[in-house]
């Protein structure tokens, strides 16, 4: 099953709750402009919680080191390339 397909078939099942909530198809003592907006309201705490979820991956992202050395020597190899090739570099 595709991501489309996880994504429409989540989307219809939320759709057919919200239409049995409108309908009066589904019995609960929600009053109706909340049912209204529950579309409103759930794009909503995604968006905070995808917000929340971002943050915290940003702050808890490690350094890699070894990276960051095996980068800056490929810099320098570039640029010794470059120096050879002719382009004059500023820095």
């Amino acid at each position: 099953m595709t991501k489309l397909q996880q994504w429409l078939a989540a989307a219809m099942v939320f759709m057919a709750i919200w239409y049995g909530l409108l309908s009066d198809k589904v019995q609960l003592d929600v009053p109706y402009i909340y049912k209204q907006l529950l579309p409103i309201i759930c794009v909503g705490i995604f968006g905070i919680v995808s917000a929340c979820i971002v943050l915290y991956r940003t702050f808890t992202f490690n350094n890699c080191d070894e990276a960051a050395v095996e980068l800056r020597s490929q810099i320098e190899d570039a640029k010794k390339y470059l120096k050879e090739k002719g382009l004059v570099l500023d820095s």
